[in-house]
């Protein structure tokens, strides 16, 4: 069972976190969350979850556009 701290309410949030808490910890996969949620992020760095900011346009659109073959 993981804890998370006690001032944190049940949240959809949340519950990500705890997920993410227990199968980088009692598991041993890599989690990293993926968000734009300044508050989410902070809070995962805060129980030792990875994070990084989702950015929408990280492909290069030339390496989408159709080359003929």
């Amino acid at each position: 069972d993981v804890k998370l701290p006690e001032t944190w309410k049940d949240k959809p949030d949340n519950y990500i976190l705890k997920i993410s808490k227990y199968l980088s910890e009692t598991e041993k996969l890599p989690v990293t969350i993926v968000s734009n949620d300044t508050n989410v992020r902070v809070k995962a760095s805060v129980i030792g979850v990875n994070t990084e900011e989702y950015r929408h346009e990280m492909v290069d659109e030339d390496y989408l556009k159709y080359n003929g073959r």
